[in-house]
């Protein structure tokens, strides 16, 4: 229950300027989520439904950055970095896309962040450089914004959707089927004129959760 709420949390200090509205917007979104959350695994238990993930985080994102008017919140304005393409800044593009998972753009944050993947699974680590590299490859290629490439922010959903799929299957397919679905599905949300936050990481994994259950299910005896 503590992990959409303060992925909030850092959605607000990442995308607005302090003022003393935030603290209580981050606690009222918080205790949010959470009885979002309830309702969700409640529903998944009972129908066994698809994982929640980062659902509540997701709607409630997107409602709050929606009140920026309306609440007069002031958008938080970084410092543009020099940022450039060759193999260093690429590498250093590669850890971004895993420091984005907890909106920090610094390497060395996602540096530690791998650490932290490569002490607990080595294989979960991997997947995670592998979806970041990907995600930069495909920005690159397609011609997608190259600074927003080179921060990581086209990396850290598929990064996400390979840790999910990982854990759960025994096979590589699920994790690299995810990668690409997540991959194909960011771009749909900028053009719709939406944050995609991790949605994509979300619905690339129930697209790959639901064909697997229903490969699994039994094949009915023809009617005669």
């Amino acid at each position: 229950y503590g992990y959409n709420g303060t992925l909030l949390g850092l959605l607000l200090g990442a995308h607005f300027a302090w003022s003393p509205l935030l603290p209580l917007l981050a606690l009222t979104a918080a205790g949010l989520s959470s009885l979002l959350l309830h309702h969700l695994l409640k529903l998944a238990r009972r129908s066994g439904g698809l994982p929640a993930y980062t659902l509540p985080f997701v709607l409630l994102g997107w409602l709050l950055l929606a009140l920026d008017g309306p609440l007069e919140l002031e958008r938080s304005i970084a410092p543009a970095a020099a940022l450039q393409a060759d193999l260093a800044g690429l590498a250093a593009a590669v850890l971004r896309g895993i420091a984005q998972v907890l909106f920090l753009d610094d390497p060395l944050a996602g540096a530690c962040l791998l650490l932290g993947l490569l002490l607990a699974d080595w294989r979960a680590a991997a997947w995670a450089a592998g979806a970041s590299l990907a995600g930069l490859a495909l920005a690159l290629f397609q011609g997608w914004p190259q600074d927003s490439a080179l921060l990581g922010l086209y990396g850290y959903n598929a990064v996400l959707a390979a840790l999910a799929l990982g854990q759960s299957h025994r096979w590589p397919w699920a994790p690299l089927t995810g990668i690409l679905l997540t991959l194909l599905l960011q771009p749909c949300f900028p053009a719709l004129g939406t944050p995609p936050l991790t949605a994509p990481f979300i619905l690339a994994c129930w697209l790959v959760l639901a064909s697997s259950r229903s490969a699994r299910q039994p094949v009915p005896p023809p009617q005669t």
